[in-house]
């Protein structure tokens, strides 16, 4: 078959494409960065697309022009500045299945999320829902799938989230006591799940869930079990006190780490196994049996160590810039004066160099801050520390010998601004 998939560069979409490809389907992939996906996916046909911006039927046509099915994978679980979350999950979709209904489409399916029916009144429910609604008014072969919590050997997301509280040193938190069930789907069953999908003639919502409900705690437990780490105490936190670090992570763009997640995660997503039975010929594992189908790898276990370090060095490398700036501005210490006299700058230029510099350094702070085009930051942080490195190792050598070591920290400074720029991106 002939498959264009949007979103074929996400997490369950990327896994998607990985297997219809396997299964010897022609695969076009829609994705924002075209030269990533061909990067990732050389044996899948790549074009351009923006859920932002292709909100027209004119967009679209020329896109599933041929095209046997079409499958939506494209989602975000939070807007911001950049992405509107109204557009990706309503707008364009909607956008692209009116191209399907002009062009006879023969199938659509449609990755939605378990839970979307009743769930908190937040914008990633309530767009989700809306579509889902609208998608089966249309004149099309159109299924819905609403899979719960999807694990595989990669992790992004919530999955990642999980992996990584379940990782922390001595105790795993729990939001209240824990109790709030899933279904887990492991990820090679929901991909053959599609597959079936689009074979058949199957209509409407279809909730993709395991056999098995399982709590949130014994998921954290099975996690921490799978990647190798020794006994960790659960231990429960009132969810008044996760509440605030959520908002946080709203507004330093932390990734999982918001309020989205935390409201999804005291909603329980749960859903009927045997309906799903029904339209599919092949039993779905339970977790935690199908996630020991992936062994853990090294690579597993660094991600999930380093997941909170993450945002934990952006605050690090914030307050750095930030406090640099401002301390000398406010003329709490009259030492950078001094040490720019002797380094042998000008006493007539000492102001200006001062002030420039402070303003240079709280300029960095502010745009690492809310996350401004983050690897030119990150260069911009690192020349910036080198070029303060060698003017005073040479203009105030004997820095290099002062016990306070404030030109040695500079080393350790710039292998995190480096270690920062290795890992900023999410993806």
């Amino acid at each position: 078959m002939r498959i264009l998939i949007t979103g074929a560069n996400g997490f369950i979409g990327g896994y998607l494409v990985a297997y219809l490809l396997k299964q010897g389907h022609e695969i076009t992939c829609c994705a924002r960065d075209v030269a990533s996906t061909e990067r990732r996916f050389p044996l899948a046909r790549t074009i351009a697309c923006d859920f932002n911006r292709d909100l027209t039927i004119d967009a679209w046509l020329p896109r599933v022009q041929d095209m046997d099915a079409v499958i939506n994978c494209a989602g975000i679980l939070k807007g911001s500045r950049r992405q509107n979350i109204n557009n990706i999950h309503y707008q364009a979709p909607l956008a692209l299945f009116q191209a399907c209904e002009q062009s006879a489409i023969p199938r659509v399916i449609q990755l939605s999320a378990l839970g979307v029916e009743d769930g908190p009144d937040i914008d990633y429910v309530t767009t989700k829902r809306r579509l889902d609604e609208t998608l089966q008014t249309m004149n099309l072969s159109s299924c819905i799938l609403r899979p719960s919590l999807v694990y595989a050997n990669g992790a992004y997301g919530g999955t990642a989230l999980l992996r990584a509280l379940a990782s922390l040193p001595w105790i795993i938190p729990l939001i209240d006591s824990g109790d709030a069930r899933f279904q887990p789907v492991a990820m090679f069953d929901l991909v053959k799940v599609f597959e079936q999908v689009l074979h058949g003639r199957q209509q409407g919502i279809i909730n993709v869930v395991g056999p098995r409900p399982v709590a949130v705690r014994d998921i954290l437990i099975h996690l921490r079990q799978w990647l190798g780490f020794g006994y960790a105490r659960t231990v429960s936190m009132s969810s008044r006190l996760i509440k605030p670090l959520t908002k946080l992570g709203d507004r330093l763009a932390l990734g999982p780490l918001n309020s989205v997640s935390y409201q999804m995660t005291l909603h329980e997503n749960m859903a009927d196994y045997q309906p799903l039975r029904a339209v599919i010929d092949f039993d779905l594992a339970p977790f935690p049996e199908g996630l020991n189908y992936y062994p853990s790898q090294t690579q597993d276990r660094w991600h999930a160590r380093l997941y909170f370090l993450r945002p934990l060095l952006k605050i690090s490398l914030v307050l750095l810039w930030l406090l640099s700036g401002l301390i000398p501005l406010l003329g709490v210490n009259q030492q950078a004066e001094h040490l720019l006299l002797t380094a042998g700058i000008p006493q007539s230029l000492v102001a200006v160099v001062q002030t420039g510099s402070c303003l240079w350094d709280m300029f960095l702070g502010m745009a690492l801050l809310f996350s401004f085009k983050n690897k030119w930051i990150g260069l911009l942080q690192f020349a910036t520390i080198a070029v303060y490195t060698v003017v005073g190792g040479i203009g105030l050598a004997w820095l290099w010998l002062d016990p306070l070591a404030p030109l040695l920290k500079n080393i350790p400074i710039l292998t995190a601004v480096l270690i920062w720029l290795a890992i900023e991106d999410m993806r």
